[in-house]
């Protein structure tokens, strides 16, 4: 009987240890197999249209084998990118119908590579748009204007012209807008008007004269570009958040420049600054773009505001 008991125990053993080296490696597998992996982000560019193909997160076991980006058209391989996260494609045609294969290698049964297919999309890239052009368009291409893609914050202007247009930029840039007060101007205007090649300075508007960056309320003025007294409210206090203190409209100013200019509606001109002979006044050839840019924000953004003089809608 004793010799029965050795002998079943010296089995016992052995399956034990079997059994333990199988829960072991069982364990081993399936715990590798179905525990999460962190994510790794792949990005698909088509930047010939300027758009996102697609944005994904694939298991990061993924990475450190071959991925694979197959693009094809009619059954023909455009392009395969690899061992890359962010994928960027150029030169694709418009109005064009693609299939994107992303795929990475992996070791499968008896060590042999195998290929597998993480996602699969089709899509179609977008029309070449017609280009519109205004009426009054000259050889340096004014009233000339593109389309921008679906995530720009202008998107929803394309394909808009005249009134249209302008009611649409109107609605876009007065959504969620902040006003600083008249006073806070001054420290803003330190800041968006210093001198680029002095940054104890301002540059002030239409004389190109520097002047010390710190408000001192002599060596510089807060200048309405488009007058105060022209729109439509009393003169604006320091407090005051309203169209009189939109910091798009207000420059650092020489306070002699200040009193000439006044509140003169602008004119045609070349040159320095100054009042014209018909009473109007010119901002100056270094400055112009820069008034005509602020003149083009204000009647936009305020519907009560008009330009005068000039054939101004928009197309």
């Amino acid at each position: 009987m004793a010799r029965r008991r050795k002998s079943y125990s010296k089995k016992s053993n052995i399956i034990r240890l079997i059994i333990g080296i199988l829960v072991v490696a069982i364990s081993y597998f399936f715990i590798n197999d179905i525990s999460p992996d962190p994510d790794i982000e792949i990005v698909v560019l088509d930047v010939s249209h300027d758009r996102v193909l697609f944005d994904v997160d694939v298991s990061e076991d993924v990475v450190g084998e071959i991925i694979k980006i197959e693009l094809t058209t009619n059954t023909s391989i455009v392009s395969i990118l690899e061992n890359f996260t962010t994928f960027v494609f150029d030169g694709l045609d418009s109005d064009t119908t693609y299939t994107i294969n992303v795929s990475h290698t992996y070791e499968g049964i008896l060590g042999i590579s195998e290929l597998e297919t993480i996602i699969s999309k089709t899509f179609k890239t977008l029309p070449t748009p017609e280009m519109n052009y205004g009426s009054n368009q000259n050889d340096d291409g004014f009233y000339y204007y593109t389309y921008v893609s679906e995530n720009d914050y202008y998107h929803g202007t394309n394909d808009l012209i005249g009134d249209a247009l302008k009611s649409k930029l109107n609605e876009i840039i007065n959504e969620d807008i902040e006003r600083t007060s008249y006073a806070e101007a001054k420290e803003h205007l330190a800041n968006s008007d210093v001198a680029l090649d002095d940054d104890t300075k301002v540059y002030n508007v239409y004389d190109g004269v520097y002047a010390p960056r710190v408000w001192d309320s002599t060596s510089w003025h807060r200048e309405h570009v488009w007058p105060n007294s022209r729109l439509g409210i009393d003169r604006v206090g320091e407090s005051q958040r309203n169209i009189a203190s939109d910091l798009h409209n207000l420059r650092a100013i020489t306070p002699r420049i200040n009193s000439s200019r006044s509140d003169r509606v602008y004119a045609d001109g070349s040159g320095e600054a100054g009042i014209t002979t018909d009473g109007g006044y010119y901002p100056g050839d270094d400055h112009k773009g820069d008034v005509a840019r602020i003149i083009l924000y204000m009647a936009v953004m305020y519907d009560e505001l008009m330009l005068t003089g000039y054939d101004t809608s928009f197309r």
